[in-house]
This record gives C-alpha cells, sequence and structure tokens, in this order.
C-alpha cells in the first residue's frame, strides 16, 4: 500500500504516476512533486499528466497532515520542515528512486531545500539530477511575510477549510473576491478569467482517485485547521537561509530552475531572487512569470509546462548523450 509509517506516528501517502505511453517504459526519468501549505498532491494534475505524457513517472506525496497522510493523534506538535523533507526521502526511497529531478512548490519549495540541504551535508543517499523551486523562499523573515491583507485571507481560508463557496448561491456567478482568489490570483487576471479559474479548480476536483484510496474516499479530505496551523509553526521557522543554498549548490552542482511569479501576493517576489543570488551562477535559471500571482500552476499552466519540459529536456539529453560516448 502506498503509505510509509513514519517514526512518529505519521503515515504518508504516495503516488507514482507512470509514463502515460506505455512504449516509453520504464520512462526518461523520475520527478518529484512537492505541494505547497495545507495542499493535497492532487493540485498538481495539470503538471503530472503533463510530465507523465512527454514520458516521466512521477511521484506525488500528501505532506504530513494533509490530504491521505494520517495524522499523528493527540499532538500540537509542529510538522517542521525537516520532518517533511524527511518524509519525502523516505517515500522516495520505498519506490526505489535513487536519482530525482526534484520539484517543490511554495512550501514544497522549503522542503527540498532542506532535503538538497540534507543530502550535500551526507543525511540522505541520493541524487539530485535538476531542483526546481517554485514561488518560495530560503528563511523566514519579515521581508518574505505577505501583506497583512494576504494573512487575512490566509487565516479565512484555514478557518474555514477553504473560505467558503466559489461560487455566489444567489448568482451562480463565480466571487472574483473571494479569499483564496485574492490570494491566489492578481485583481484584473481573476475577474477577467472567471471561466478559466472554475476550470482550473473543476479540472483538480475531477482528478480521478487510485483504487488505494477511492474505495473509502469520493475527494480528498479537506486539511483541518489544526494541521495546516502546524505546517504553517513548521515553515515560520524555515531556516536553510542563504548560505544553506549556497552550501548544497555548490557542493550538489546541479542545474536549478527558480520560477516566480511578478505579482504573487502570498510570497514577495524578492524571495526568489534572493534564492539565485546565492546559488551558483552558471547552474541556475531564474523566469519570472511578471503577470503572475502564487497560483503560477493554474494561471500560467502552458507557459510553465513549456519551461519544465526544456529544463528537464536539456538536463536529460545530456545524460544520454553522455552515457552513450561511454
Amino acid at each position: 500500500m502506498p503509505w510509509v509509517a513514519r517514526p512518529d506516528g505519521h503515515l504518508i501517502y504516495y503516488r507514482v504516476v507512470e509514463p502515460a505511453d506505455a512504449s516509453m517504459m520504464p520512462g526518461k526519468g523520475n520527478i518529484v512533486m512537492i505541494m505547497g501549505l495545507a495542499m493535497s498532491h492532487v493540485c498538481w494534475a495539470p503538471q503530472t499528466a503533463f510530465l507523465s505524457s512527454i514520458g516521466y513517472k512521477v511521484l506525488l506525496i500528501d505532506n504530513r497532515g494533509v490530504g491521505f497522510s494520517t495524522p499523528e493523534r493527540f499532538s500540537m506538535r509542529p510538522h517542521t520542515i525537516s520532518s517533511m523533507a524527511r518524509d519525502a526521502l523516505a517515500c522516495i526511497q520505498e519506490c526505489g528512486m535513487s536519482e530525482v529531478h526534484l520539484v517543490g512548490v511554495s512550501m514544497g519549495g522549503m522542503i527540498s531545500q532542506r532535503l538538497a540541504l540534507m543530502v550535500a551535508e551526507g543525511y540522505a543517499a541520493l541524487r539530485i539530477k535538476s531542483l526546481v523551486l517554485i514561488t518560495t523562499h530560503c528563511r523566514s523573515s519579515l521581508s518574505t511575510m505577505p501583506s497583512l491583507a494576504a494573512m487575512a485571507d490566509l487565516i479565512s481560508i484555514i478557518a474555514t477549510r477553504g473560505g467558503g463557496p466559489l461560487k455566489d448561491p444567489a448568482t451562480g456567478e463565480i466571487n472574483g473576491d473571494h479569499p483564496m482568489l485574492r490570494l491566489l490570483f492578481p485583481k484584473k487576471w481573476r475577474h477577467e478569467n472567471r471561466e478559466e479559474i472554475v476550470e482550473a479548480f473543476a479540472r483538480v476536483d475531477r482528478e480521478e482517485l487510485p483504487p488505494d484510496v477511492s474505495s473509502e474516499h469520493k475527494k480528498v479530505p479537506l486539511t483541518s485547521p489544526a494541521d495546516a496551523l502546524k505546517q504553517i509553526i513548521g515553515l515560520l521557522n524555515h531556516s536553510v537561509g542563504e548560505d544553506g543554498i549556497e552550501k548544497f549548490h555548490k557542493t550538489l552542482r546541479m542545474p536549478m530552475l527558480i520560477i516566480y511569479g511578478g505579482k504573487d501576493k502570498l510570497v514577495p517576489p524578492e524571495s526568489s531572487r534572493r534564492i539565485a543570488r546565492r546559488a551558483v551562477p552558471e547552474l541556475t535559471t531564474v523566469v519570472e512569470l511578471p503577470e503572475s500571482g502564487h497560483a503560477l500552476m493554474l494561471q500560467c499552466e502552458e507557459e510553465l509546462h513549456a519551461i519544465l519540459e526544456e529544463h528537464f529536456r536539456k538536463i536529460d539529453d545530456c545524460l544520454v548523450a553522455d552515457v552513450s560516448r561511454l
């Protein structure tokens, strides 16, 4: 069964999606995707389908307290970034993956940084072929905090498990000022693209659940306010820092792709630029999507897919060429 038992009582759910075309087996390589605060692996649905379609095996993980990962009972211990990095490593090892492309968004990017630092310091036997950091930061500080208005929306979303219905019950129209939409998308874009937003969320909601969980669940369980709070406490103590970025990148020397939205309200764009300044320049690619908010996986889906495909193709084509010369 796709759960990994952790020493502290958590069961961490993971899901492996094979290449869509069986003729591509065993696939071009492994991609591990780690989601952000309080969000399940199904939020990667568009990217999972795309990466599978071009021949990659994708490992998806529900962070502790989220989705199908069962919570530790009767404890208020925070879900630290380090503990979630160890969870991800355990899932990778359970799947027998020795080398991976590592992709993390928002809090998932923080988890990915910590895992990379663990590998660099010799605590984990894993080869990270490349690291993709999407709308994230390397340490918590006043400069990386969202605005008070964004914080208010985040609290509302957590307290109500989603911020209420996206559509106005009276009119059936999508509420462009819904807390979730205010937090994730720029104002002009969300008011001009309401139908696209509805379809994007619906596509994630329609994601077919695998047999190991579909017998008991029709949909992914909502994250409890308590577990969301535990994750928030963990990310507020995130401390890989600029020195940690420099350390693991100089040690591991893998290509790093940094992607961020120019109108992100939740993670200020400067946070991604700060990471880039301490990374190894010749191994780092920085992409700003200037009109995007935090949810660039939905807002800029096709553009993101093209960026990811080019990034992975360059690395894996080079590796194939190197092997062929041996």
